[in-house]
């Protein structure tokens, strides 16, 4: 991994013995079972981006960038359940953006479709000859 993953005091890796097993998978969502004999970190060969998030039983935990390109959640011994979500960083921001514009374009509509039209002005006056 890239990041520094700090052990617990008195903890070593262990290599071997460790699984994952993938429960579930859905588009942007990822479920993987996993056991370790020891701390580690799960890598997962899915591209690392940012908007990646991740829980371990249901906590929260970082998303690493795992051997230059995928991702990695660090886990402590024993069995785990990971659960992985892909949300594009902008989404919700984007979401909104679209949403006040529509509602904005939708409140001049109404009032203009109340406003009783202004006679012209600015042309030529009419004058009668008489």
């Amino acid at each position: 991994v890239e990041e520094v993953v700090a052990l617990p005091s008195g903890a070593t890796w262990k290599g071997g013995g460790a699984t994952a097993r993938f429960l579930r998978t859905s588009g942007s969502r990822l479920e993987i079972a996993t056991t370790s004999p020891g701390p580690g970190v799960l890598v997962v060969l899915e591209s690392w981006e940012k908007g990646w998030r991740a829980q371990v039983d249901g906590r929260e935990r970082p998303v690493l960038r795992a051997n230059g390109a995928f991702l990695g959640v660090p886990v402590e011994k024993g069995a785990h359940r990971v659960t992985l979500v892909y949300r594009p960083p902008l989404l919700r921001e984007g979401v909104l953006l679209a949403l006040a514009s529509a509602l904005g374009l939708a409140f001049l509509a109404i009032r203009a479709s109340r406003t009783p039209p202004r006679p012209r002005s600015g042309g030529p006056k009419d004058r009668s000859l008489g």
